[in-house]
């Protein structure tokens, strides 16, 4: 449930950026942000808690900039639902 984003631009005028965004969804159809985008400064990092209460979940990560160096990954610790009572 930690998710975690980084980047590292090259020189130029226009260093690269890049946001990434977490997405849940209960049937794959419908898509929900959790929490806010994150968007770490050029050569820094960013990192978020969300809580992922559907059965799916996704990222996406937009860049831009003129200098397309940019390294970015996230990365998710799963927590086992521990089953509800009947």
């Amino acid at each position: 449930r930690r998710c975690a984003a980084s980047s590292t631009s090259s020189t130029g005028s226009t260093p690269a950026t890049g946001d990434l965004t977490v997405w849940q969804s209960a049937d794959m159809i419908d898509w929900y942000q959790v929490g806010s985008v994150l968007a770490p400064a050029a050569g820094g990092e960013a990192t978020g808690t969300f809580d992922l209460d559907l059965e799916w979940f996704r990222t996406g990560a937009s860049v831009s900039g003129s200098v397309p160096g940019l390294t970015m990954w996230a990365t998710v610790t799963f927590v086992p639902r521990v089953p509800s009572a009947p």
